[in-house]
């Protein structure tokens, strides 16, 4: 499970660092990929991704912080499972089309951030 840690700590510094240097392309991406997917799947990837993550816990030497990140994404997963008062559409709208530049770097710098705590703690 060190891999899968290592994997998803890779990718969140990757995605980070793609939303701080390439903002515009980015929102882009996100534009596209929530077009094109449907909330059912994004919400099993993130119980999946959730799962995955209080299994491999037990991996870390902080295994709190990997358990409360696990926990996130199986209540973000059934949130969009369960949708309720089209919260989807909203968050996809303000995250798509209000959502500033500034407020993209800085959900960057908060992946950058969380990718490198989990790969140092691997």
């Amino acid at each position: 499970m060190k891999i899968f840690l290592y994997a998803i700590s890779f990718i969140w510094v990757a995605a980070g660092a793609c939303f701080i240097l390439y903002t515009g392309e980015s929102r882009g991406f996100l534009k596209q990929m929530f077009d094109e997917l449907n909330e059912k799947i994004l919400s099993a990837a993130a119980m999946v991704i959730g799962l995955l993550l209080l299994f491999s816990a037990s991996e870390a030497s902080h295994s709190w912080f990997i358990i409360l990140l696990g926990l996130l994404g199986l209540i973000k997963g059934g949130l969009l499972l369960a949708n309720p008062q089209n919260i989807f559409e909203a968050v996809k709208s303000w995250s798509l089309n209000t959502a500033t530049d500034q407020t993209y770097r800085f959900f960057g710098i908060v992946m950058l951030v969380i990718g490198t705590a989990v790969f140092s703690w691997v």
